[in-house]
């Protein structure tokens, strides 16, 4: 409140530009071969490789908002990499940003080796090789094993390109984070809410400041390599008579190379004062930075027992067990824009990922009633045939695990300049018998770490409850004497037919908030009623 007064912001988030990429594009070719080794056996195999040619960000030489004269961090080697050199700053002829302050490139700042003006480095070691094979161990069994490496090459490749834009020595765009944050060197706010940027006026032009190592951005590592998953299955196929097939299968995959989106720069260690003493280096702000560095492995046994139509039922019933295990946090990029609590220590971070549902199961179904004329229970009565005849019913059942949570801290406790990233301490039992949707877990386990450490409850160590799911539909078919395809179908579908709530929704999992410990929504939706006649022809 008392910032809020002052008109001291903590962060800020400024753009005015148009977004300009050229250049990118993705080739590829692959050989494959099938062969029949034996009457029993069939080997599938073959070999892919791609190229990502990423695309390079603003016009060359351009003094508009899509100029490419900017520059991108790398906090590998501590430097900033500018795409191209601008003239040198020159209010008295109207030489404004993008230009370089004095005409000289500060300290630690590079132009690019790259004759494109490009900064992150393509990828050119993708290299995917694929091996199938089946085996028919006897006329009712089948054998089948897979195995292959599989690259994304596109993935956030247009969105890489512009993570810098209109950065050092322009200005069109810009961030600030921790600009609330007392510091040895700067005791009081130096940054207003009318000028977040501190932008340079110099006789109505526009300068950049002085040094590229104050601003924060989206930054992205030069090294950046595509992402790619290596994966493999094993399986048995069984026939049971002419209508059913019995399958049990293993799967396994490991992803490399995944774009982990952190805050980097920040303080090494936990400690109390200025966090510009604990960084790699002093003189770079802590700002936004992906890198190829994150990990993730799925492992699961697939259950499956299908029956075509007969009798006129069919049915699917599935099982899987499984674990997902990754770094950092979930969502797209992986953790973009989801600090880890020590980013120095990724592997800490190391869980089942936000998603990870270990069992599932599912079933679902299709059974035309045996009732009316040509069925198995007609009647000599044609009214009654009418009645009864033509109904089929249809539903799908799911039950699975719930989807695991952390109990998170607000505010920056350990003091390394990370922000609202830190985990909770656990002094007691985490999970209540008596859940309700007031009370979802018990809050008294939970605090919050002491100043200037880390918390030790684990990511993702807890786990909401489990979902379970009734959809079903009844149908009637209605025989129209146009034509022989000519039909009108009646249909009325229940989803969540029970209208079953399941609880832990809008979970405030933060400590210290007022709602702590509260789900105040469900995680499904309430039951539903839909009713359609539908015309064939």
């Amino acid at each position: 409140m008392a910032s809020f007064l002052l008109g001291v912001p903590d962060s800020f988030d400024y753009e005015n530009l148009n977004v300009t990429e050229h250049g990118g594009w993705e080739d590829g070719a692959y050989v494959q071969d099938s062969w029949r080794a034996t009457n029993k056996l069939t080997v599938n195999f073959g070999l892919r490789y791609d190229v990502t040619l990423l695309p390079i960000y603003g016009t060359p030489g351009s003094r508009g908002p899509d100029t490419n004269y900017i520059g991108d961090e790398d906090f590998d080697k501590g430097v900033y990499i500018v795409a191209d050199l601008p003239p040198a700053c020159n209010p008295a002829t109207g030489i404004g940003a993008p230009c370089i302050p004095g005409g000289v490139l500060p300290s630690h700042v590079i132009v690019t080796p790259y004759k494109n003006h490009s900064i992150i480095r393509n990828t050119y070691d993708n290299l995917g090789p694929r091996l199938g094979l089946a085996y028919r161990l006897s006329p009712n069994t089948v054998i089948r094993a897979g195995a292959g490496k599989f690259f994304d090459n596109w993935a956030a490749a247009a969105q890489n390109a512009q993570n810098y834009q209109a950065s050092w020595p322009s200005v069109a765009a810009s961030l600030g984070t921790n600009l609330d944050y007392p510091t040895s060197a700067n005791p009081l706010p130096t940054v207003s809410w009318s000028n977040p940027p501190n932008a340079v006026l110099v006789g109505g032009v526009l300068l950049p400041a002085p040094t590229p190592f104050n601003q924060a951005e989206w930054f992205v590592d030069p090294r950046l390599q595509n992402a790619y998953s290596e994966q493999w299955n094993f399986g048995v196929q069984q026939g049971l008579g002419r209508s059913t097939v019995l399958e049990a299968d293993y799967v396994g995959q490991h992803s490399s190379r995944l774009d982990v989106g952190d805050l980097a720069n920040t303080a090494v260690t936990p400690g109390p004062g200025d966090i510009s003493l604990r960084q790699p280096y002093s003189y770079m702000n802590p700002t936004y930075y992906d890198k190829s560095t994150g990990r993730a492995s799925y492992n699961a046994f697939d259950f499956k027992l299908r029956r075509t139509v007969s009798a006129g039922l069919s049915y699917i019933v599935s099982y899987t067990w499984s674990k997902v295990i990754n770094l950092g946090c979930d969502g797209f990029f992986a953790t973009e824009g989801c600090s880890v609590q020590d980013p120095y220590n990724l592997n800490g971070s190391r869980s089942v990922a936000g998603f990870d549902v270990p069992q599932m199961l599912s079933a679902s179904w299709t059974y035309d009633l045996p009732f009316g004329k040509g069925k198995s229970y007609a009647s000599g009565n044609k009214a009654l045939n009418a009645l009864i005849g033509g109904w089929a019913l249809n539903g799908i059942y799911t039950i699975r695990s719930g989807e695991p949570f952390t109990v998170m801290t607000s505010g920056d406790i350990a003091n390394t300049g990370n922000g609202g990233s830190e985990r909770a301490n656990i002094v007691g039992p985490a999970i209540s018998a008596n859940q309700t949707w007031q009370q979802y877990f018990n809050t008294s386990s939970f605090q919050s770490p002491a100043a200037y450490t880390f918390g030790n409850s684990g990511r993702n160590a807890y786990r909401l409850s489990h979902a379970g799911n009734w959809d079903m539909s009844i149908f009637r078919n209605f025989r129209i004497p146009m034509s022989e395809a000519t039909r009108l179908e009646f249909r009325a579908e229940f989803f969540n037919a029970f209208n079953y709530a399941v609880l832990g929704g809008c979970l405030d999992n933060t400590v210290g908030d007022p709602n702590f410990g509260t789900a105040t929504c469900t995680r499904n939706t309430e039951r539903e009623l839909q009713f359609a006649l539908k015309f064939y022809f």
